[in-house]
């Protein structure tokens, strides 16, 4: 639970639930309250702590694609409180 207090990442949380999202995509979702790197920063804690994972599909051009793991899947009811 210390993973979300950090501002922004059940933000990102909430939007991997709604499928797999290349960075791009998240970055300018959230981009006028977060920089690209804070953003980069806060997709790798959430990677090394097993909540998201990443994966590759331009490899040539190192562009990403993230989507939530199992163990990310398991704060779908904390998110959805949230919106209710």
């Amino acid at each position: 639970m210390e993973l979300l207090g950090v501002p922004h990442r059940l933000l990102i949380i909430a939007l991997l639930m709604e499928g797999e999202k290349p960075f791009h995509e998240l970055a300018d979702t959230i981009s006028p309250y977060i920089s690209h790197r804070r953003m980069y920063l806060i997709m790798r804690s959430l990677q090394q702590a097993g909540i998201v994972e990443e994966s590759f599909y331009h490899k040539r051009l190192a562009l990403t694609e993230y989507s939530l793991t199992e163990k990310g899947e398991a704060f779908r009811p904390v998110v959805q409180a949230i919106h209710s």
